[in-house]
């Protein structure tokens, strides 16, 4: 069992008997997670036409992304793509971390946060998706 599977077993893809469990290619992987990060930048914009919970957003295992890391640390061989995964999971869940932060922001009505912290979304997503490319490429 990989590294993080063994931190997060108990995650709910692995116990749903409706999700496909077989790993999704990295291209559609990547399209999954720019659909996220689109609905995440209407949120901000005020334009998605619902409130998103910070909370959830802050799971990022519970995504296609997320499930698609712990599965490819389960089947990764390579010590250096294994690496680089951890850089991913670890960007993954910075990237979950900061979006729960914005829409605490926008709930609370601090608005003066919310352009720093998309600020730091933004940096943060971009170089996420610069190592999912450098992880396809290997």
């Amino acid at each position: 069992m990989g590294f993080f599977s063994n931190i997060f077993k108990k995650s709910s893809f692995y116990e749903s008997e409706y999700t496909v469990k077989d790993i999704m290619p990295i291209a559609q992987v990547i399209g999954a997670h720019a659909n996220w990060k689109a609905r995440m930048n209407k949120f901000m914009e005020g334009t998605l036409g619902y409130q998103l919970d910070p909370e959830v957003l802050s799971q990022s295992n519970e995504t296609e992304l997320g499930r698609w890391i712990l599965q490819a640390d389960e089947e990764e061989k390579s010590g250096e793509k294994r690496e680089l995964l951890k850089q991913i999971h670890d960007a993954n869940a910075e990237l979950h971390a900061v979006a729960s932060e914005i829409a605490s922001a926008i709930q609370g009505g601090r608005q003066q946060d919310i352009s720093k912290l998309n600020d730091r979304f933004q940096e943060i997503a971009k170089n996420l998706l610069l190592k999912l490319l450098d992880y396809s490429k290997r």
